[in-house]
């Protein structure tokens, strides 16, 4: 997924994983992510049609090779609005997700490359839901 600006993909991602119970994790998310940091939601699910941009440099205590060219995957959070919780902010859901299928060593040399990535979501926990995330392993349409 290392792309020029001007290119974009899409991605159809189906639920593997779910350990969410205070909302409905959606069982399909179909992504596109554009060449020039950006990506949004195509499909009408639970995180809405929404844009995103992509932090694809790391942060502040990143090397300064992730500064420079970036890191192995994408980060991207989506807000989300207060409900019914009293709170006076917003709250994001944190998503990661590899530039690139990953590449495994087998036995004698071969190298086989993995048919999907994994769109990883992580969660705010709380004391009924301590490790609140889900994953969905992700195919390019």
């Amino acid at each position: 997924m290392q792309m020029f600006p001007w290119e974009k993909q899409r991605l159809n991602c189906k639920l593997d994983y779910n350990n969410i119970y205070i909302y409905k994790v959606p069982k399909e998310i179909k992504l596109e992510i554009y060449g020039w940091g950006t990506g949004k939601f195509i499909n009408n699910q639970y995180f809405g049609n929404e844009t995103f941009n992509l932090n694809t440099n790391g942060n502040r205590y990143s090397s300064l090779f992730d500064k420079i060219f970036g890191t192995y995957d994408y980060k991207f959070e989506i807000g989300v609005k207060p409900d019914n919780w009293g709170y006076e902010f917003d709250y994001t859901h944190l998503f990661f997700i590899p530039k690139k299928k990953q590449v495994l060593e087998g036995p004698k040399g071969v190298y086989k490359q993995l048919d999907s990535r994994l769109l990883f979501l992580m969660d705010f926990a709380y004391d009924g839901n301590e490790n609140p995330e889900a994953f969905w392993d992700c195919y390019d349409e």
